[in-house]
């Protein structure tokens, strides 16, 4: 099916996120940003997967609610994620 993960969820804010989208393979990179509610971008990254889940190192982005939005050629996926300072 179509699987599309983002975890931890919540998130520490200088750890890994884990992102698994239903096209990630070894070949596959990804233009990952996270936005805060008010649509402003505070982190972006363009990262290859590995073993089909792309990692992001998070950083150190303040705690609140977040937008991660993946796009991977013509598809684009949203999660809501939380951010703690922990």
């Amino acid at each position: 099916g179509q699987v599309f993960l983002v975890y931890p969820n919540p998130a520490n804010r200088d750890d890994y996120l884990h992102i698994v989208s239903p096209y990630s393979t070894e070949k596959t990179f990804a233009s990952i940003s996270i936005t805060d509610l008010s649509g402003r971008i505070v982190q972006q990254n363009t990262i290859k997967a590995k073993n089909g889940v792309y990692n992001l190192l998070l950083d150190n982005i303040v705690h609140g609610v977040y937008i991660v939005e993946v796009k991977e050629g013509d598809s684009v996926f949203n999660k809501k994620i939380i951010i703690k300072n922990e």
